[in-house]
């Protein structure tokens, strides 16, 4: 890993979400928010960003998996 790189790891209740419309959130969303995040973003922010950005998704619907995310950025 070089210097600002970020790790992120995911659990399947994150891209498995559903709305009320019963579409999951899947991979390609999760990638395009990624590709979207400020370059400069903190592991704990990005954490925040994801979670905020999944939840948003579902509008309320209850999760039947647990929405789990790590974010690792390397500092050195």
């Amino acid at each position: 890993m070089k210097t600002g790189d970020l790790v992120i790891f995911y659990s399947d209740g994150v891209i498995e979400a559903t709305n009320k419309e019963e579409e999951m959130y899947q991979t390609e969303r999760l990638l395009e928010l990624l590709q979207r995040a400020d370059s400069g973003i903190s592991a704990r922010e990005m954490v925040d960003l994801i979670v905020k950005n999944v939840t948003g998704f579902m509008d309320g619907e209850e999760a039947y998996d647990d929405i789990t995310v790590v974010v690792l950025r390397c500092k050195e």
